[in-house]
């Protein structure tokens, strides 16, 4: 008995050392907790709500904070600290007229891509490409570079918005979404069935024939144009400006509605801002519908008011060009899909001497990275 018991024991005993023995030869699984990559991340532009890689909209400036991830993953935001020994270089491949600044600035302390669009009233987005180059001040060896791709236009007016179920129902524009392609207007074709078509928005009314139309950008504004009211003071002015001058293939109605003015004004008359110079138009005045219409082909700056001045009145003397400022623009855009007044060349240009884009520290971009939505895109290094 004796026996039996010490030969459980001895078992026992080889059994608790083969646990730990097992224990050690076994394969370990190491399972590692992923970090996010060191880099660049922008936030999206706080006046318009935009993120980089967005559609950004002709003739306005859009400011992406920039921050940096450090090697551990931890995200700040860029600081001078970074800027010493390095300097930011951008080239525009594609759509560089589209461009007219590109940069790195310092706004009170605080870093931002800034982008700069030329103003324009393009029917087609235009697709913009580049590079983003980082490199050390004293050599010209990209050390990271960055592919930019993003569009400058207008929105497109939605499918929504052109579901109508007859050609007598109208379609409204909105200013913030005013392309209409040239699928859509066939679409809008099989239900006119040769017929006119109505677009509008609030003070107006457009009617027209559509068949066969291409691409129109219908943006407009009730803005006053400033040598205008600055020169007649003393009369009053209604104003329904479409800066980029859309044309149709076909005579269409244009209306006005002057409700709020028929009973303070006595007499109407209508006239065509073009190229610094008023040209009267020959408006009919609907008193039942308290309208007054015309037709056109091409809408433009329609300036309507209370005073008679003369046919080809010159408002703006040796007229050679048009504003960055919509509003005060003194012509239509006769080509749609060129800027106005891009003052840029497209080639590689360096971040200015102010030290807002001269470097980053090299502890932060061992594996520089950019993001287009607020994220950090992995850039690629060159060797």
């Amino acid at each position: 008995m004796k026996q039996f018991i010490a030969l459980i024991l001895a078992l026992a005993a080889a059994a608790s050392m083969a646990v730990p023995a097992f224990a050690e030869t076994a394969p370990t699984t190491v399972i590692e907790r992923a970090t996010a990559a060191p880099g660049f991340s922008f936030e999206k532009d706080s006046e318009h709500g935009i993120a980089l890689g967005g559609l950004l909209t002709p003739g306005e400036t859009y400011r992406f904070k920039v921050n940096v991830t450090d090697e551990s993953g931890s995200s700040a935001a860029l600081n001078e600290e970074h800027l010493e020994n390095h300097k930011f270089t951008f080239q525009i491949r594609k759509g560089k007229t589209w461009i007219k600044s590109i940069d790195i600035i310092n706004d009170n302390d605080e870093y931002f891509l800034e982008i700069e669009t030329a103003a324009g009233w393009p029917a087609k987005q235009q697709e913009v490409a580049g590079e983003i180059k980082f490199s050390s001040k004293s050599s010209t060896k990209t050390l990271y570079s960055h592919e930019l791709s993003f569009d400058i236009g207008y929105e497109i007016i939605s499918d929504e918005a052109l579901d109508i179920e007859n050609k007598d129902e109208a379609i409204v524009v909105n200013p913030a979404a005013p392309v209409i392609t040239t699928k859509q207007f066939d679409k809008l074709e099989d239900i006119a069935k040769g017929g006119k078509i109505t677009f509008t928005n609030d003070d107006w009314k457009y009617e027209v024939k559509i068949s066969g139309q291409e691409d129109v950008n219908m943006v407009h504004n009730d803005l006053p144009i400033k040598d205008i009211a600055v020169k007649y003071e003393d009369a009053n002015f209604k104003f329904i400006s479409f800066p980029a001058g859309p044309q149709f293939n076909f005579t269409g109605t244009f209306s006005v509605n002057i409700y709020d003015e028929e009973d303070t004004w006595e007499n109407f008359y209508v006239y065509r801002y073009y190229k610094g110079k008023l040209n009267k138009i020959d408006a009919v005045r609907n008193v039942e519908e308290a309208e007054l219409t015309f037709n056109t082909k091409e809408l433009g700056r329609f300036v309507i008011t209370d005073k008679n001045i003369p046919d080809g009145t010159v408002i703006e003397e040796g007229f050679g060009g048009s504003s960055n400022n919509s509003s005060n623009n003194t012509s239509n855009n006769t080509s749609n899909n060129t800027p106005q007044n891009n003052t840029s060349s497209g080639e590689s240009k360096p971040n200015p001497s102010t030290g807002s884009a001269d470097a980053m520290a090299e502890i932060a971009l061992a594996a520089a990275a950019l993001s287009a939505v607020c994220g950090a895109v992995v850039l690629k290094r060159k060797d």
